[in-house]
C-alpha cells in the first residue's frame, strides 16, 4: 500500500508544504488536505500514515497511538508575527463571552489560553457563525486569525512568548510507528518544503508614520533544532495543564526516541 499523509489546508503552512503534491505524485503517494482538526483525526483512526501536525494535534493522541515527530522543516513563532489576536468588544469592562469563528484550531485554543492566564479571563472558548464585522461589536472577546481590516487588541503570540518565555511550535511533521515508508520521510519532508523555510522570515509591525508606537517585531522559523523540542514540551504542559489531554504526552523523536 502507498503511503498516505495529510496536511492542512490553512495557507499558513505553505512554506513547510508547497511541494508537497510534486513530491507525493514521484513517490506514489497519496495527499490528503484537511482541517487542522481533521488531520488529527486521520491520523488518529488510522487513515492516513503521517501529517503535519499542531502541538494540540499531537497531543491528543496520547495513550492511543504510538507517534513520533520527524525532524524536518516545521513552524515556530517568536513574539509578534500577527497571525492571529483577540479583539475585545469596544467599552467591554468585564469579559464575559469568548468565542472564535474556528474555536478547535491551535491558535484559537492558545489565545484563550493567554486569556486566562496573563490576564485571568477564563470562559469556554465558543464557536460563533457572525460575519467579523459584527462579532467584533457584540462578543467580549474574539479570538480569530488576523486580517487586514482590524488590527487586534492583543497579538496571541507575543502575548506567549511574554507568559511562556519560549517561543511557539505551531506545525510539524508526525509518523505513526507502523508507517511502511518510515525511512523515507525525514528527506521527502525536506524536499516538501520551499526554499522561503530554509530562512527565518522577520515580522515587523506596519503602524501609522504619525504616532510615537513603535512597531513590535517578531519572526517565524522553521529549521528544526533542539529549541523546538524545550519549546513543543512547554506547549505541552500548558495545553495538559488546561485539560486539553488526559495526561502529559513525551515529546518523541524519531530515530531516538
Amino acid at each position: 500500500m502507498s503511503m498516505k499523509l495529510a496536511v492542512p489546508t490553512n495557507p499558513l503552512y505553505t512554506p513547510l508544504v508547497a511541494n508537497a503534491q510534486r513530491v507525493c505524485d514521484d513517490r506514489g503517494w497519496t495527499l490528503i488536505r484537511a482541517s487542522e482538526d481533521e488531520c488529527a483525526s486521520l491520523m488518529l483512526r488510522n487513515m492516513v500514515d503521517a501529517a503535519l501536525l499542531t502541538p494540540y494535534g499531537y497531543g491528543v493522541a496520547v495513550s492511543k497511538v504510538d507517534y513520533r515527530i520527524v525532524p524536518a522543516p516545521m513552524m515556530m513563532a517568536h513574539d509578534y508575527t500577527n497571525i492571529a489576536g483577540v479583539w475585545f468588544r469596544e467599552h467591554c469592562h468585564d469579559v464575559r463571552t469568548i468565542a472564535s469563528s474556528a474555536p478547535r484550531d491551535f491558535m484559537m485554543m492558545i489565545g484563550s489560553i493567554v486569556l486566562s492566564e496573563k490576564f485571568e479571563i477564563v470562559a469556554d472558548l465558543q464557536h460563533t457563525s457572525l460575519p467579523f464585522a459584527e462579532a467584533i461589536t457584540s462578543i467580549d472577546a474574539l479570538v480569530e486569525w488576523a486580517r487586514d481590516t482590524v488590527a487586534p487588541t492583543l497579538d496571541i503570540t507575543e502575548e506567549w512568548s511574554d507568559l511562556v518565555e519560549t517561543p511557539l511550535p505551531l506545525a510539524f511533521w508526525v509518523t505513526r510507528m507502523d508507517n511502511e515508508d518510515i525511512d523515507a520521510v525525514q528527506d521527502a519532508f525536506v524536499s516538501m518544503a520551499d526554499a522561503s523555510a530554509s530562512q527565518e522570515r522577520e515580522i515587523t509591525e506596519v503602524v501609522p508614520t504619525e504616532g510615537d508606537h513603535f512597531p513590535r517585531e517578531g519572526r517565524i522559523s522553521f529549521r528544526w533544532s533542539d529549541d523546538v523540542e524545550e519549546a513543543l514540551f512547554a506547549t505541552l504542559q500548558i495545553l495538559f495543564f488546561h485539560q486539553h489531554f488526559p495526561e502529559l504526552p513525551a515529546v518523541k523523536i524519531l530515530g531516538r526516541d
